[in-house]
Order: structure tokens, then C-alpha cells, then sequence
């Protein structure tokens, strides 16, 4: 008896149905595949692998609306001269002493705030010159960790800008000695804009003066070891080590190394009478002194 049309679907219909449940069983029975999406790949490439130590007890309880502060204010040493350091929370663990600067001529008050920009650094170092004043200690320099928080909290880094040149404003008005160390680099945050920002600070630095070390270099964001988890905050026995390694030269440098002489200045000779002299003191090119070595004692004497 000849198949209708209908029968014929049917048949169809149920091949189709079993080619489906095949297919099924072959799916349940292979292992599953994590292949991460564009955001997820990103995450894990920027995770460090560092480690740092928890959080001391002995942190102030902020007042409302106001940052976690912890402020350390060493015992007066007449053999060390005393640095104050002020920064966010890349200095956490040196200020809970995890992670210590290294011993030598220099003693340091730290000051660290977690999350602070730079108007919240700010206020602070305004606490901390009464603070002082009323112990009577004084500091024979101040150094401020670039604030990275800006990069987050100011909508544009022209508003950083104005902040950041607030804070160096207010400090240089305090103290007579102030430098700025600059702000690790973040794996968590777009790279470009950090550099942005940090040629910035350089800038503003150096307009009024203000000694920037740029240390970004010397955290290579291939080493993922310099940072926790978060790709943000250091790792103690690598990033944050290094860190106040770092900070500990700059203010060695500044406060240790002598200032040059001030050149003596020097009489114009007596004209001369021969001809022989006279060819000798004429004005030589650029090429030609830079060949004789005349232009750089030139140099070193005009400044």
C-alpha cells in the first residue's frame, strides 16, 4: 500500500526527532568548556598574584561621611631626620608595620587614609602641621604618594588637576621642603588615562617647583606578583617593599645630598695685545667649542 503524504512527514518528523535526542546524549556526555567572555578575560589578566597582610586593629573609627585614617608619629630620634610621609592606602601595610622603610639616617611619620583624593589629603596634612606644632616636632620633609584616587573621584583630569595643585599649594605653604613620589600603576584601571594623569602631576610639580619621582617603571605590569588580587593594591613582600624602597631613596637624596657650590664668578681678562692672543679669544661656533670642550666650561660657569 503506497505512503501518503502524510505518513510521510510523520516518518520525518520522527527521524528528526531522534537525530535531536542523539544529539542530546552526545552534548551531556562531553565535558563542559569555559570559554570566557571579552570582560572576564580581561579580569583574570589583571589579577595579581601578591598577597598582603590584613588590616591592623588599632585604626581611628571614622566619623561619618569621613575616610579611615591611621596617623603614626614616631619617638624623637637627635640622630634622624624625621620625614613625613602622607599617602591613600598603598601604604596601608607600611604604616601597620608589615612592611617597615628600610633602617638608616631617616625616621618617618606616615600618614595614610584609604580612598583619599587629594582634597582629602588635604585636610589632613592641615591636621597633621597642628598636630605637630602641638608636640612641637617638625619635619625637615614632606612626602606625598601622587594621589591615585583622583583617577576614580574627579570627573576629568583637569579637576584633579585643580585638586592636586590645591594639595602641593597647601603643603609647600606648611613646610619648607615638600617632594612627590608618583602613583604605582593599577591593573585594574585603563593605562593610558594613569599616564595622562601622572604627566599631569609632573607638570604641576614642576611648575611650582616640587621635586616628582616617576616610579611607574619599576613596577612592570608583567610581574603580577607586585599586586593582590584586585590589580589595584600592592602585594607586601614585592609591591609595597619596593614601594618604600622607592620612597626611601627620594627622600635620602633630598635631604642627604649636598647642594653645589655656588660658581665663583669669574674676571674678563685683560685685553690682549698680540695677534697671536687675539685669534685665540675670538668667538668660536658651537661646533667648533663643543669640539675643544670650550663650550661646556662655558656652560658650567653661566649657571
Amino acid at each position: 500500500m503506497p505512503r501518503t503524504k502524510q505518513s510521510r512527514r510523520s516518518a520525518a518528523a520522527r527521524a528528526r526527532k531522534i537525530e535531536h535526542q542523539e544529539k542530546v546524549r552526545e552534548y551531556q556526555s562531553t565535558p563542559l568548556k569555559f570559554f570566557p567572555t571579552l570582560s572576564q578575560l580581561n579580569l583574570l589578566v589583571t589579577q595579581g598574584t601578591g598577597v598582603r597582610a590584613k588590616k591592623a586593629a588599632d585604626w581611628e573609627t571614622p566619623a561619618a561621611g569621613q575616610k579611615e585614617h591611621k596617623f603614626v608619629l614616631p619617638a624623637e630620634s637627635p640622630d634622624k631626620k624625621l620625614v613625613l610621609v602622607a599617602g591613600d592606602s598603598y601604604l596601608r601595610s607600611i604604616v601597620d608595620g608589615a612592611v617597615p622603610f628600610p633602617e638608616g639616617c631617616l625616621s618617618f611619620a606616615i600618614s595614610c587614609t584609604p580612598g583619599a583624593s587629594a582634597c582629602h589629603l588635604t585636610d589632613r596634612l592641615s591636621a597633621h602641621r597642628k598636630e605637630m606644632n602641638k608636640e612641637k616636632r617638625d619635619s625637615e620633609l614632606v612626602c606625598l604618594l601622587a594621589p591615585s584616587n583622583n583617577l576614580t573621584s574627579s570627573k576629568t583630569i583637569d579637576r584633579a588637576c585643580d585638586d592636586f595643585r590645591a594639595l602641593l599649594t597647601s603643603a609647600c605653604g606648611s613646610w619648607k621642603k615638600v617632594i612627590v613620589i608618583d602613583f604605582p600603576p593599577r591593573l585594574s584601571f585603563n593605562m593610558d588615562y594613569q599616564t595622562a594623569l601622572r604627566q599631569e602631576y609632573h607638570r604641576i610639580s614642576a611648575e611650582m617647583r616640587v621635586t616628582y619621582y616617576n616610579i611607574a617603571d619599576y613596577f612592570p605590569t608583567k610581574d603580577l606578583r607586585l599586586w593582590i588580587g584586585d590589580g589595584t593594591h600592592l602585594s607586601d613582600t614585592h609591591g609595597t617593599n619596593l614601594l618604600a624602597q622607592l620612597m626611601w631613596i627620594a627622600c635620602y637624596k633630598e635631604l642627604e645630598t649636598p647642594t653645589p657650590p655656588t660658581p665663583v664668578p669669574v674676571s674678563p681678562p685683560s685685553p690682549p695685545t698680540s695677534t697671536f692672543a687675539q685669534d685665540w679669544l675670538r668667538p668660536l661656533s658651537h661646533h667648533h667649542a663643543a669640539h675643544h670642550g670650550v663650550l661646556s666650561v662655558l656652560e658650567g660657569i653661566s649657571h
